[in-house]
């Protein structure tokens, strides 16, 4: 098992990656099977080597256990996150309970797009977790700008990510706004028929 193990959850500096020292160990096989992988992967193969050797020099290589916390909604975005392995459940809290957005398997980018979409402010707008011991790649932020000062076409790899999960994002907010709405109705009419035989059964001793 490959990358620095985090196996009490409840040591971690959130979020995941906070901390991590600016410079990787410059391990010439450690950073050619992060290149082989990445070579292979269906969205980062199409890049070229040049840009996968320089994003295999700067990626964190973390592992962390089952019900792990990675990030949670409202901090301030630190980096990007590339699944090597596992499972990553994105979620979002709400008054009627926990919404499921997203389940990350292998090959899977997140969570970019506070990074790169000014409307978030950079806060994380859902929140994430390992459902599964994970190996997670951590590209932090000020590398993930570099990287696409000096390789531009990163962009476009990225740019087609961010219009997959901004639409499911949306769905999912959007579902959810209707369930609590849907609720609150619900809410309502039973209080008001509460009311009325609350009134009734005044009417009927007075």
């Amino acid at each position: 098992m490959s990358g620095s193990s985090i196996s009490d959850p409840s040591r971690l500096s959130l979020p995941l990656g906070q901390g991590v020292n600016e410079a990787v160990p410059q391990d010439p096989q450690a950073i050619d099977e992060r290149l082989n992988w990445l070579s292979f992967h269906r969205i980062w193969g199409t890049l070229s080597d040049e840009a996968l050797r320089a994003i295999a020099h700067v990626l964190h290589p973390l592992v962390v256990e089952p019900e792990t916390d990675i990030y949670q909604h409202g901090q301030t975005a630190i980096g990007l996150y590339l699944l090597k392995w596992g499972t990553v459940e994105i979620y979002r809290s709400s008054p009627v309970g926990k919404t499921h957005i997203h389940y990350h398997s292998a090959g899977d980018l997140f969570d970019y797009i506070p990074l790169i979409n000014d409307a978030e402010h950079g806060i994380y707008q859902a929140s994430a977790i390992a459902l599964t011991t994970s190996e997670i790649w951590f590209l932090r932020q000020s590398d993930f700008e570099h990287l696409l000062q000096t390789h531009p076409d990163i962009q476009g790899p990225i740019n087609r990510l961010l219009a997959q999960d901004l639409g499911r994002f949306a769905q999912r907010i959007a579902w959810e706004g209707d369930r609590i709405l849907g609720l609150q109705a619900a809410l309502l009419h039973e209080r008001g028929v509460a009311g009325r035989r609350g009134m009734v059964n005044f009417s009927y001793h007075t």
